[in-house]
């Protein structure tokens, strides 16, 4: 419901609008109102949706910076996903590799404790979303999976459009500390992250430039809350 009616609010306003509200639902989040961090959680679905129009976000980040909203400007740009050589990414457990798409979906969806290992090597969004979707599946399962490095960056986006998983601050640090997941992803979580970690992601070596300069001026702001 709220990421219909956030859809339904930023297909009508202007640009300026759009901008001054997501930058201050970003302070709110960032502050962690309870309901900002609801409705930013949903702005974070919403900017992964393929069909979302990139050229609009575009136009809200450049009414952003002329409006001064400079911090509103990282969670809007959509730097290239890092490049993953699937060799590097290891074999699929081999019980899986033994199986068809369909067969692999099949057993995602009457997934074992047991299985659960199985699928930390599953890389295929169509398998994984109905993995991540099944209530056996526990967080510390979840925190593994995103953990993985290498790790193939759909399978930081397929998570993340789990609002169980999603609305986890462990999930969003593992995430945001992988040099693996899309660095979209991992800037639009920053704000959400308590201090301690935006330093911790200040000072990688590891993680892209984009993300570390987020880190550096979020750690830098005065009201930061604990």
């Amino acid at each position: 419901m709220r990421r219909q009616r956030l859809y339904e609010f930023l297909e009508t306003v202007s640009p300026p609008t759009a901008a001054a509200a997501l930058e201050e639902l970003l302070v709110g989040a960032r502050t962690r109102d309870p309901d900002a961090v609801s409705i930013y959680l949903a702005l974070v679905d919403l900017l992964q949706e393929p069909a979302w129009p990139r050229n609009v976000v575009d136009l809200w980040r450049r009414e952003a910076w002329q409006l001064g909203l400079v911090e509103i400007c990282y969670p809007l740009t959509h730097p290239p996903d890092p490049d993953v050589d699937p060799d590097d990414l290891g074999p699929l457990h081999p019980e899986l590799q033994e199986l068809t798409l369909g067969e692999k979906k099949a057993l995602a969806r009457r997934v074992r404790e047991q299985d659960f290992d199985k699928f930390l090597t599953e890389t295929d969004p169509r398998v994984l979303d109905i993995f991540l979707a099944h209530p056996a599946v526990q967080e510390r399962v979840v925190i593994r999976l995103l953990a993985r490095r290498p790790q193939h960056p759909d399978v930081f986006t397929t998570a993340a459009r789990h609002a169980r998983w999603l609305s986890l601050p462990t999930v969003q640090q593992t995430i945001a500390l992988n040099p693996y997941a899309p660095q979209a992803l991992s800037l639009r979580l920053l704000p959400l992250l308590p201090a301690n970690i935006a330093a911790e992601i200040a000072a990688s070596e590891n993680l892209g430039a984009g993300l570390r300069a987020y880190a550096r001026s979020l750690v830098r702001i005065k009201d930061w809350v604990e």
